[in-house]
């Protein structure tokens, strides 16, 4: 029987910040990721790393390995009838003055993901910390015994259902997404909507005419296609999105293939031309605008939710991962600073009551 302070599910940039955070103060954890993201070598997913996220990613001593990889960016252009107009965007990339992080960091989740894991796994007086990949949770119970330390009991199996892990904690972190099995567990309530609508996004190497196409952000008006996303991110790709007109859906659906995918993204694209030499990662995909009743749940409030496993939101302006990561911090440290002796309880309540508010306003300026 393994025994921890606190259990985390899901190993992406929210679950492993936390990781990160707690490690760091010295807290013992245990995180399990159902997915193996070892085999994943393709994934894109977020990419934004805005300014307030740089500010608090520096005191953990991440911002500067994660400058080295992604792409700098400052300011944003725009375009309409090919040719390029005044930015009318309420992007993060607007207006910085006040920060020496005066920029967005353009860096595939695969590699924030990366550098967060690295700093987990040294964060350790016995021995590098792992991370359970490939590890489902299917089971959660929370015991009544008030005397109990680690009341919490967590069962993890492997895809094949051949290794069962059992791993018993003082808190539990749900940071698994929006399809949270911890949430689903917990029976917390998700309620919200989903938009009929549906985008494309591409990473890859492409060539080009438009101006200006290394610069960092772009923007482009396209009657067919919508707002048009153009990203430049690391390692010299370059990310493409747009709105999948509603004639396109209905003929192909979830079976619409890259080659239709690339054609519409030309498509888009005019009058400018697009070539793809290299498509790396590409994904269909639709908005759930959701928000738990609550963050904070179980035994004693014992459970938490954090990231998209509390709530979902387009991806406009990179809302979504940047809000995940604030989660994180906010979380991470009241509850250290609990598990410490050096906070009283009440302090873990704040945690709800700062952030649940900032992803309902989100999720109404989304709603716009």
């Amino acid at each position: 029987m393994i025994q921890v302070d606190v259990v985390i599910c899901g190993g992406g940039p929210v679950g492993l910040l936390i990781a990160c955070c707690l490690a760091r103060y010295g807290i013992q954890t245990y995180v399990a990721e159902q997915h193996d993201k070892v085999k994943q070598i393709m994934y894109g997913r977020a990419a934004m790393i805005a300014p307030r996220s740089l500010e608090l990613l520096d005191q953990l001593d991440l911002a500067d390995a994660l400058g080295q990889i992604g792409f700098v960016t400052r300011g944003q252009k725009f375009y309409r009838d090919g040719k390029m107009v005044d930015n009318i965007s309420s992007a993060p990339t607007s207006n910085i003055t006040d920060t020496f992080f005066d920029y967005c960091l353009l860096c595939r989740q695969r590699y924030t993901e990366a550098v967060m894991s690295e700093a987990y796994t040294s964060y350790s007086k016995s021995g590098p910390n792992e991370i359970f990949y490939g590890h489902k949770l299917v089971d959660v119970s929370i015991s009544n015994d008030t005397t109990n330390s680690h009341p919490i009991t967590a069962t993890f199996s492997t895809a094949d259902g051949q290794e069962r892990t059992t791993v018993q904690s003082k808190y539990l972190i749900g940071a698994d997404g929006g399809s949270s099995t911890v949430r689903s567990l917990l029976k917390i309530p998700f309620p919200g909507s989903r938009n009929d609508r549906h985008w494309i996004r591409i990473d890859g190497r492409v060539r080009t005419n438009m101006p200006h196409a290394r610069s960092g952000i772009c923007g482009l008006d396209s009657p067919t296609h919508g707002s048009i996303l153009w990203a430049s991110l690391d390692h010299g790709s370059t990310r493409v999105g747009y709105a999948l007109p509603p004639a396109i859906w209905t003929q192909y659906g979830r079976a619409i293939t890259l080659d239709v995918v690339i054609a519409e993204a030309k498509k888009a694209l005019q009058p400018f031309e697009l070539e793809f030499d290299q498509v790396e990662w590409w994904t269909l995909y639709s908005i759930g605008q959701r928000l738990a009743e609550t963050y904070r749940t179980g035994k004693e409030g014992r459970v938490f939710l954090a990231g998209d496993a509390a709530h979902t939101h387009s991806s406009a302006a990179a809302q979504g991962m940047n809000t995940g990561l604030h989660d994180a911090i906010n979380l991470s440290w009241k509850l250290a600073g609990y598990l410490h002796g050096i906070l009283q309880p009440w302090v873990l309540d704040t945690y709800e009551s700062e952030r649940r508010p900032i992803a309902q306003r989100i999720i109404e300026q989304d709603q716009l």
